[in-house]
């Protein structure tokens, strides 16, 4: 080959120049996307919630295990189930020897039906099997696989090769009362309806096509369970001859046989009304039940088949072309019921609340959570409504200016059938009043949806209304979000003919003060239609079809654009090809139609469920769903941009194993993320049903923004995006990378002098790559100053200002600060140099307050707090101490600060001899006597009542019992005031005591009052928002008791103290008290003397189960004059069990004694005790 010329070489080495050039262009262009999309689908895995873990079963029944030692059966123990299929585990390694057969008795007891799933010992299945009669128990009982056997009331033998680790694995349930009686219903519109004329319905064509051998498939509907049988598909198919219409139903969910309580149903709309057709065990007119395998699940379950004759249904004959209007429900025990989680997410604290159903032996009751931003545990369960038969479909909205969510629900009502309820609740997750009515019109109101309209602080609930008998319409009511009353009464939104039914929606525009209501429409066919209604509850023009191409729309969702102003609905849509698929469409402000509809998703199989979310900062939709184009129903969500169009492709949320459905989504406006919350099951197990959250978007890793204020004058800080209202709000978290404006507004008679702090705060805008501190100077403006005048006061020795302040040099006030002068200042030049000073600036001060009665009455407030602290050094220390923790929590340290100074400022001196220093208080859960930084919730009370028997807890510095036991009682109560500040009484009675007065002259006496104890407590810090908790807890003693009997003190008392507590894991707490009463001295004898008490105490408490939780505590005081000498220095450490057996009582069992023998502290002591809260 020759050689190319020099310009076919230069060309070919710019051709590859120029590929190499396209190359890392592209190549970086796609990394680039590449990142984009991968941080905008980052999914944090899975958290589980544990709705229903094995800590919060409630056992209907148990399997005791018994096995055979050479002549006779030994019971080893007991595994206790509930509805659930669990495996639980007992280890018998003990009790096997050799190599020969192990041999294992299955006794079930209690309950009202029991199954047994598997059963391994060392891993390895049974050979044998004595006292079943099925013939596939030893195949059932090999594997976990929901293929169960029936135990109830069976004692069952079974022989296992002796081998592997000897631990029995039992996986099964023992089913209680059956409260949920709701069959599973096809089409799924039909759900806890009475099928009538108006109702869904399948079509089915009566022509050649269909007259087959070959059925054809009507309905594949998911069908989750409440009841602890596997949710699952289940399937119909229909046929027909020339007489007869064949029906089959799959019902895979029903993995039990249980006589009649299993049925199946068809519903036929005719001319003359429905006629229904009842199959099970005893009515076998229209068909056959069978408990079979089939080739849709491994295991035996329910499958009913019917032979419907046409003139039942008034056809003459299966040769007549018409439509049949077919519907279907089974039922087993294996009933409808899953969570049907709810989420609304709290902007002020970065929170989520959820609502939730559970299903117990009392029917489904809603309950609910408070999250953190990534979706882990903030708060305990709660009960947010347990009142009625069942609770259903709970929506949230959340309230941003009064800081607390509106749950909406529906509820069974016992002779009035379904009604729409409503429940403020908190922000820190406690309810705000009790539920209250928001319809209870005639007939049936159900599946609620809510808004919350910032503008004119109030909801509005949306709902599917039956009260006409007709058919279902939408209606709404409007709900003063300040006090919950309704605003006018219920009016109608939609009432076209057909069904209007599960109102998607409610999205509030407050640009335009309208909102968007949507819902299913029956007027034709199944399309998705729409409402704009004012802020005032009127119409806003006339209904919108939203999407009405295709046989069948369902499932809208809404969300909306601020900052366009427009609103995104999603739904779900059939599609012959495909079955069902998402889509959504965009929707304009005055409700006209934005662009076409999207498709979003068009995977093979099922889709549907969607639910949606407006991401403001980034400005994009989420739209999530369950999708079944896998093995199982999984979670998939897709991002679309505020102009409709589709940003990336659809990614998995979750694809764990066994399904997942039902999300619902919620938007976090300070993380730019999302929070999707979905229906699983428990890992591990196959029927457990759980709750678990995943965070979608960036994390909740950001920075924090801190404001202080400084010069002479006042003002206030603000912040877009909100957040920092500072006042109040001085510190906030923003997401990384966000670009925050500070405004300052100088109050009256101040200006705003500049920013300063970190270098990014100079000109108020801060762009948060780092946690920052700004700081914003405001000073007073200049004003004309004061003549001065002569200082024309009487005497005074320099202490000018208090001498006018006071009235007298004589003063008790004036003459410690004299004292303080003498002692301490001119004892050194410093001393000196500032008291010289101070008699040049003070004179003409004094005589102008002397002269304002108002200025002596505000410069004796002001003195006060240092007269105290040098009267009292230790408390003052106290007091220090506070004030170094409070810039922590500067936002509630000024609220309590005039309840400390009442209390210091009132409090009298007193003896302190008392003999009883066992203090039980009301408010703790976790511990007896010392205290957590927890307070009471506003509103509730809490009531106690302990009973102690001390065994002399008072003796002489020689071991001469003074008080050698005492018995008594102490009554306890207290109310939350706020959502931090709590007031509680303690109330001692003396039943029996012995031995001699202080006086040594004569016996002491029994049956009498101690001292009242009168306490407030002010939590300045939450433990599980800055990882430690703060309290201060002021506190009076009214002296009722009597010191003479070592039983009180002579005269009245106060002090303050400082709590201190911190969760070391979600099971582990521990708390300390530091405190300091004020007390006169007292002189006992040449060498003991009382002063000041310290006061002291340390906690750790350990919660096995929810129940059950172990606390010790050591606790006592020392005089603040001879610390630590130990007669006047009781220290007593106490163990104890506290016990929930309910949620709101719990009872006191322990004891404990002295470990330094002071006054007080007994020998040993034993206890009880209740406390109760309502």
């Amino acid at each position: 080959m020759g050689r190319l010329p020099k310009f076919a070489s230069a060309s070919k080495g710019l051709f590859f120049l120029l590929i190499l050039f396209m190359a890392i262009f592209i190549t970086t262009g796609v990394n680039a996307l590449s990142k984009d999309v991968t941080d905008a689908q980052k999914v944090s895995p899975p958290k589980f919630l544990g709705i229903n873990s094995i800590e919060k079963m409630r056992p209907e029944g148990e399997y005791e295990i018994h096995v055979w030692q050479g002549k006779k059966w030994t019971k080893v123990g007991s595994l206790a189930y509930d509805r659930f299929l669990r495996e639980r585990e007992i280890d018998l390694s003990g009790f096997f020897k050799g190599n020969g057969k192990a041999k294992i008795k299955i006794v079930q007891k209690g309950g009202e039906a029991a199954h047994i799933d598997s059963v391994l010992l060392g891993g390895l299945a049974p050979q044998e099997i004595k006292g079943i009669s099925d013939n596939l128990a030893l195949r059932k009982l090999s594997k976990k696989d929901l293929d169960v056997m029936d135990a109830y009331n069976k004692t069952i033998e079974l022989t296992f090769p002796n081998q592997g680790d000897k631990k029995l694995k039992l996986t099964a349930r023992i089913e209680g009362p059956i409260k949920n009686g709701i069959p599973f219903q096809f089409p799924r519109e039909n759900l806890m309806k009475e099928v009538k004329a108006f109702s869904s319905f399948y079509t089915y064509q009566l022509n050649n096509e269909n007259k087959t051998q070959e059925p054809k498939l009507i309905f594949k509907e998911f069908s989750p369970t409440g009841s602890g049988h596997p949710s699952g598909f289940s399937y119909g198919w229909v046929r027909h001859d020339s007489e007869n219409l064949y029906v089959k139903i799959d019902f895979t969910p029903d993995n039990t046989s249980d006589g009649d309580k299993d049925y199946a149903k068809v519903f036929v709309r005719t001319d003359s009304g429905i006629k229904e057709f009842k199959v099970s065990t005893k009515e076998t007119k229209w068909g056959k039940p069978y408990f079979t395998y089939t080739d849709k699940v491994s295991y035996q379950h329910k499958v009913y088949e019917f032979a419907i004759p046409f003139k039942e249904l008034g056809i003459g004959s299966g040769e007549k072309k018409e439509n049949i209007q077919l519907a279907f429900s089974a039922y087993g025990t294996a009933g409808w019921g899953n969570s049907q989680p709810a989420i609304a997410y709290d902007s002020q604290n970065n929170r989520y609340l959820i609502a939730y159903l559970k299903t117990d032996r009392e029917g489904n009751n809603l309950y609910g959570k408070i999250l953190n931003c990534d979706g882990s545990d903030f708060s305990e369960e709660f009960v947010i409504s347990n009142t009625f038969s069942s609770q259903y479909n709970p929506e949230i909205a959340y309230d941003s200016v009064n800081r607390r969510f509106l749950v909406v629900f529906y509820a069974y009502v016992s002779g009035t059938s379904y009604d729409i309820y409503g429940q403020l609740v908190n922000a820190d997750g406690t309810l705000n009043g009790s539920s209250f009515v928001i319809s209870n019109a005639e007939n049936e109101q159900r599946y609620p949806k809510v808004a919350y309209d910032s503008v004119n602080q109030r909801f509005l609930v949306v709902w599917e209304d039956y009260r006409t008998d007709e058919d279902n319409d939408i209606y709404g009511q409007l709900i003063n979000a300040i006090d919950s009353s309704l605003i006018g009464s219920n009016f109608p939104i939609a009432q076209g003919n057909g069904d209007q039914v599960s109102p998607a929606a409610v999205a509030f525009d407050r640009v335009n003060q309208r909102y968007l209501v949507a819902w299913n429409d029956n007027q034709s066919n199944w399309n998705i239609y729409g409402q704009l209604v004012n802020a005032n509850g009127t119409l806003y023009g006339s209904s919108l079809p939203i999407s009405t191409a295709g046989e069948y729309r369902i499932n809208p969702s809404i969300a909306y654009d601020s900052t366009n102003q427009r609103f995104l609905v999603a739904f779900a849509a059939y599609n012959p090809s495909t079955d069902y698929d998402i889509y959504a469409q965009l929707i304009n402000a005055d409700g006209s139609p934005n662009g076409s509809t999207v498709p979003i998703s068009q995977a093979v199989s099922i889709q549907s469920g969607p639910t949606v979310a407006f991401d403001s900062i980034n400005q994009r939709y989420l739209v999530v769903w369950h999708d079944y184009r896998g093995a199982d129903y999984d979670i998939y969500g897709q991002y679309i941009s505020a102009n409709g169009t589709i940003s990336g492709s659809n990614f998995a949320i979750s694809e764990a194993v066994n399904n997942q459905y039902n999300p619902k989504v919620a938007s976090n406006s300070n993380y730019a993320n999302f929070l999707v919350i979905y229906e699983t099951v428990v890992p591990g197990e196959i029927t457990v049903y759980d709750l678990a959250t995943a965070l979608v978007g960036p994390s909740c890793e950001g920075f924090t923004l801190s404001i202080s204020k400084a010069g002479t004058g006042s003002g206030t800080v603000s912040s877009s995006p909100a957040g920092i209202n500072c006042g109040t709000e001085c510190s906030r978290a923003f997401s990384p990378g966000t670009s925050v404006t500070l405004t300052a507004t100088a109050s009256a008679g101040s200006t705003f002098a500049g920013w300063s702090g970190d270098a990014d705060c100079a000109d108020g805008q801060v762009t948060m790559d780092a946690n920052k501190n700004c700081i914003a100077t405001f000073n007073l403006l200049a004003v004309a100053a004061a003549p001065q005048e002569e200082i024309k006061v009487k005497g005074g020795g320099g202490c000018f200002i208090a001498t006018a302040a006071f009235g007298s040099y004589l003063d008790p006030h004036v003459q410690v600060l004299r004292s303080f002068r003498d002692n301490y200042l001119l004892s050194n030049s410093l001393g000196r140099v500032l008291v010289n000073i101070y008699y040049q600036i003070s004179p003409p001060i004094a005589t102008f307050i002397s002269k304002h009665e108002s200025l002596r009455t505000a410069t004796r407030w002001a003195l006060t707090p240092l007269i105290f602290a040098l009267e009292h050094p230790t408390g003052a220390l106290m007091l220090l101490l506070g004030l170094i923790v409070a810039p922590f929590a500067r936002r509630r340290l000024p609220k309590i600060l005039p309840i400390l100074l009442i209390v210091l400022l009132t409090a009298s001196p007193a003896i302190a001899l008392q003999g009883h220093i066992f203090e039980p208080q009301v408010g703790e859960d976790k511990f007896v006597t010392v205290q957590s930084s927890s307070t009471i919730n506003q509103g509730k009370f809490r009531v106690g009542l302990f009973l102690d028997y001390a065994d002399t807890p008072v003796e002489t510095t020689t071991g001469i019992g003074l008080s050698n036991r005492q018995f008594v009682g102490t009554f306890l109560a207290g109310v939350g005031i706020t959502e931090a500040l709590q007031i509680s009484i303690s109330v001692p009675y003396l039943f029996d005591q012995g031995g001699k007065k202080i006086d040594l002259t004569s016996d002491i006496s029994s049956w009498r009052f101690g001292d009242i104890n009168i306490a407030a407590k002010y939590r300045v810090l939450k433990e599980k928002e800055a990882g430690l908790g703060l309290a201060f807890a002021p506190f009076i003693i009214l002296n009722t008791g009597q010191e003479n009997d070592w039983f009180g003190n002579n005269s009245f008392s106060g002090g303050l103290k400082l709590i201190v507590d911190k969760n070391l894991n979600n099971k582990t707490a521990i708390a300390f008290n530091l405190g300091y009463q004020i007390k006169k001295k007292e002189q006992l004898t040449s060498t003991q003397r009382i002063e000041d008490m310290i006061l002291y105490g340390l906690g750790i408490s350990h919660a096995f189960t929810p129940q059950l939780t172990l606390i010790g505590e050591i606790y006592g005081y020392t005089a603040s004059n001879s610390a630590f000498e130990k007669y006047l220095s009781p220290l007593e450490g106490d163990l104890t069990i506290g016990y929930k057996i309910l949620p709101q009582v719990q009872i006191i069992l322990g004891g404990g004694g002295a470990i330094t023998k002071g006054v007080g502290a007994p020998e040993w002591r034993i206890l009880t005790g209740i406390k109760c809260g309502f």
